[in-house]
């Protein structure tokens, strides 16, 4: 019985030495930080990684303890990491019959580690400032649908994800001042919790469709800088904001002061802490500011404010109104005839009427000095 035994297993070992001798049998090692797939009689059957506390769930490779392989791999044998089959009609898939050279694959094996990549955006526009910036943004790509990766993406996957990326990175830059992106890179430069849901879903259809994972959280800034010839432009615009800004809350302040008068408040101070007691103060408040910072721009551009109206067509409340008014008056206004002192009625004290300004009407002139007076292209 034992010779028969031992003369079976020797039969068994020469028809082995045989197949291998005639290349009938295969072999290969699936290494670790990678995967492989195959197909049988020319259709896609199964792909097995090695990779160490991941695994595969329902073609996804994700992290834990389960199965390194996914499809149908009864075509194959497995011991460890050596995979044999029948070259006759199993074949492993060449990295090249389905990418190009681009550094995420190489013979018969897809890269599972993540790899990173940079891009240059030059000149891209900011939001508001309309200045372009340089820059320089860094991110990671890691394979993590080896099918996905193989089967349904184009060629240069890697190419067509870098455009893509240059893409999302140029849409948050025009979402952002030039300050917001230089206190990004301050902060270690992390971009991914700031795009907005059309980059997050741009990411999240690479992943799906091309198999493509980039952890948002490898998206960075690396670098960000003014071209030469437009700092002095941007320092110009930099320094418009901050005196229309200053404009703007001086005409508020003035704004507010007049609002005391009509609710018989002693300041500016006191009616602003009345509005924002209610939710109609409150909007007025901000309707406020709106014109004011309105004013204020168009001051700076030397346009006559245009203040007589909300933008659904309703009138301005009177004391906005007023102040809309004197705010749009041209500077040295047309004035009347002037009367000779002889000539000036007095009143029942022997006062001059026209000495009897009241204090709205002083608090208006204020209005009206700070664009007859106020810094402005026109007006140095």
């Amino acid at each position: 019985m034992l010779f028969f035994l031992g003369l079976l297993l020797a039969i068994l070992s020469l028809a082995v030495f045989l197949a291998f001798t005639a290349g009938l049998v295969g072999f290969f090692k699936v290494k670790e930080g990678t995967s492989t797939s195959f197909e049988l009689t020319g259709r896609y059957c199964c792909t097995i990684m090695s990779l160490e506390n991941f695994h595969f769930e329902n073609g996804l490779i994700v992290s834990g303890p389960g199965p390194s392989q996914t499809g149908d791999c009864r075509c194959l044998l497995r011991i460890g990491g050596w995979v044999f089959y029948l070259t006759t009609f199993v074949d492993p898939v060449k990295y090249l019959n389905q990418n190009n050279d681009d550094g995420f694959g190489k013979d018969r094996s897809v890269f599972l580690n993540q790899i990173q990549r940079e891009v240059f955006l030059p000149k891209a526009e900011t939001k508001q400032d309309d200045i372009p910036v340089n820059l320089r943004m860094a991110f990671k790509m890691v394979v993590v649908r080896p099918y996905e990766f193989l089967y349904r993406s184009p060629k240069d996957v890697i190419v067509q994800t870098v455009k893509i990326m240059e893409g999302v990175g140029r849409g948050w830059v025009r979402a952002s001042t030039y300050e917001e992106i230089q206190a990004v890179k301050t902060n270690g430069g992390g971009i991914g919790n700031k795009l907005g849901q059309d980059s997050r879903d741009a990411i999240a259809t690479i992943k799906r469709d091309w198999g493509v994972e980039i952890p948002l959280n490898s998206i960075l800034l690396m670098d960000v800088g003014l071209l030469n010839e437009d700092q002095d432009a941007f320092a110009a615009k930099k320094r418009q904001r901050l005196l229309t800004s200053a404009t703007a809350q001086q005409i508020m302040g003035v704004m507010l002061e007049n609002e005391a008068l009509s609710l018989g408040l002693n300041d500016g101070a006191a009616a602003r802490s009345k509005l924002e007691e209610t939710t109609e103060g409150k909007a007025k408040l901000a309707t406020l500011l709106e014109r004011a910072q309105l004013a204020a721009s168009q001051k700076f551009l030397g346009v006559k404010p245009n203040l007589f109206g909300n933008a659904d067509g309703t009138k301005l409340d009177p004391i906005t109104a007023t102040a809309a008014a004197l705010i749009s008056l041209a500077r040295g206004g047309n004035q009347g005839p002037q009367e000779t002192t002889d000539s000036k009625k007095t009143n029942d004290g022997g006062i001059p009427k026209t000495q009897e300004k009241s204090d709205e009407a002083k608090l208006d002139q204020e209005i009206k000095d700070l664009f007859d007076g106020g810094p402005s292209p026109n007006n140095p």
